[in-house]
C-alpha cells in the first residue's frame, strides 16, 4: 500500500509539472499584455483561441499550397538566391519553373506560353511593376509581386483581379500560399503582411 502511495504522489507530481510546463508554452508561444485581471480560465480561453486561429491559418496556407501542384509558373527576379529558393519549393510541389531575370525578356517569356502563376519582383530594373502588368496580354494569369514598397502597393492592389502583393522582406511559403490563393479564388488577393 505505501508503495502504491508513492507512485501516485509521484505521478500526480509528473503531472503538475507537466501542466506547468504547458502553461510556461503556451505564455511564451502566445504572448499577451501583462493585465493582472484576466483569471487564469480567461487566460486559457483565450489562448485557445489564439491556438484555433493560427491552426485556421496554417490549414488554409496548406490548401493555398496544394492549389499550386503541377501548375506552369514564370518566376521574374534579377537576385539569383530568391529565384533558386522558390524554383525549388515550387519544384517540390511539382510545378513547371520557367525564369527570367528581366522584365522584357519574362513578358516576351509569357506571350509565348500559357502559365498559371507569374512571380514579378516589383522592382525590375527594366520595366515597372505596373508597366509589366499592363503590357501582358490578355488572359492575364494570377500575378504576384514581390518586394513591393509601401509606394507601389496601392497602385498595385488597384490593377484588378489575380493580382497579390507583398513587402520585402518576404518569406518564400508566403509567395507561395498567396499564389495558390489566387489560383483558389481566381480573384483578387491583399497584400499580406
Amino acid at each position: 500500500m505505501p508503495a502504491r502511495l508513492l507512485i501516485s504522489a509521484r505521478l500526480i507530481g509528473i503531472l503538475i509539472l507537466l501542466f506547468s510546463i504547458l502553461l510556461i508554452l503556451a505564455r511564451w508561444k502566445y504572448p499577451q499584455n501583462q493585465d493582472n485581471s484576466v483569471s487564469f480560465w480567461e487566460l486559457w480561453k483565450d489562448t485557445l483561441r489564439r491556438w484555433r486561429i493560427s491552426r485556421a491559418r496554417e490549414k488554409e496556407r496548406a490548401i493555398n499550397m496544394r492549389s499550386l501542384r503541377k501548375k506552369r509558373i514564370l518566376l521574374v527576379d534579377p537576385d539569383e538566391r530568391s529565384v533558386r529558393v522558390l524554383t525549388w519549393r515550387l519544384k517540390s510541389l511539382g510545378c513547371q519553373v520557367s525564369n527570367s531575370r528581366n522584365g522584357i525578356h519574362a513578358l516576351s517569356i509569357a506571350s509565348s506560353g500559357s502559365y498559371d502563376v507569374i512571380m514579378v519582383d516589383a522592382l525590375l530594373p527594366d520595366v515597372s511593376a505596373v508597366d509589366f502588368f499592363n503590357l501582358l496580354s490578355s488572359p492575364r494569369p494570377a500575378i504576384v509581386f514581390l518586394g513591393v514598397l509601401n509606394t507601389q502597393r496601392d497602385q498595385i492592389m488597384g490593377l484588378g483581379a489575380r493580382v497579390g502583393c507583398l513587402g520585402k522582406p518576404f518569406d518564400p511559403e508566403d509567395a507561395l500560399a498567396l499564389a495558390g490563393r489566387l489560383l483558389r479564388e481566381g480573384g483578387f488577393a491583399p497584400a499580406l503582411n
